[in-house]
């Protein structure tokens, strides 16, 4: 799950912004994941 946000951009991400994004998205669907599995 690789976050590439416009590279062409003036304003691109640094790898602080993009790592702490990915571990966002990460952590977003492993939460979703969870509640789905404790709904069961």
């Amino acid at each position: 799950m690789r976050l590439v946000l416009n590279e062409n951009s003036p304003s691109s991400f640094s790898v602080e912004e993009n790592c702490f994004l990915g571990f966002c998205c990460i952590f977003t669907a492993w939460l979703h994941f969870l509640t789905l599995c404790l709904r069961h």
